[in-house]
């Protein structure tokens, strides 16, 4: 299914949303798709922003699920020049770090701490934190640790992504991945160009993933 709703020149947005299987948008989800897509025209007064939706299996690991995996590999190709504080057992970008050693990353560090020892121009970050209270715990305990970071998981890591808009150069991107779609926000100076929402079926929460771009 595509469904263009055109230009909206009150909030300079054009609408696309485009789905992989015709199925997997009926009237009412398709109005939610608008309604989310209309509210980033006004918040961040794009020109396009593009929303998939597809459907695919859960994986512990984000990116071994294939759309998110092609998704990220669009952007970020070979991963030079990129980093994720929260690689987990991905090897995609080039600078890589995980609070559990046992993961194996060059860096084990909290993702903050990683982020400010950084002091090089980043092409774009991939940024898959735990989504939420209950997943940071459960990461810490994994390898028998408590939460005492200085950092608000229930505010999105804020301090993260201060260093993340620090680091990453003008044209760059950052692609993040919960169950929201705030991103780095406008207020850090980036730009939403893509979502892609990523049903898994049953009661599962579906997985966003939001691209923005710095201008």
């Amino acid at each position: 299914m595509y469904y263009e709703g055109g230009y909206l020149p009150f909030v300079n947005c054009e609408i696309r949303v485009r789905s992989r299987l015709p199925y997997l948008f009926n009237k009412f989800q398709v109005i939610q798709v608008l309604t989310i897509l209309l509210d980033c025209g006004m918040m961040y007064g794009m020109n396009e922003i593009i929303i998939n939706r597809t459907w695919a299996m859960p994986n512990k690991w984000t990116f071994k699920v294939k759309p998110i995996y092609e998704l990220i590999i669009r952007y970020a190709t070979d991963g030079v020049g990129w980093a994720d504080p929260f690689a987990g057992q991905s090897n995609i970008a080039e600078y890589r770090n995980d609070l559990n050693p046992e993961h194996n990353q060059p860096y084990s560090m909290e993702a903050v701490e990683f982020m400010e020892s950084l002091d090089v121009p980043l092409q774009g970050v991939i940024f898959d934190p735990p989504y939420s209270l209950t997943q940071v715990s459960r990461s810490y305990k994994d390898f028998g640790l408590n939460f005492k970071s200085k950092e608000n998981p229930t505010g999105g890591f804020p301090k993260v992504k201060d260093e993340i808009s620090r680091l990453v150069v003008v044209g760059g991107y950052v692609i993040s991945f919960g169950w929201n779609t705030v991103g780095m926000g406008k207020g850090r100076g980036f730009d939403i160009v893509e979502i892609l929402i990523v049903s898994h079926g049953g009661n599962r929460n579906d997985t966003l993933c939001t691209v923005e771009k710095k201008p």
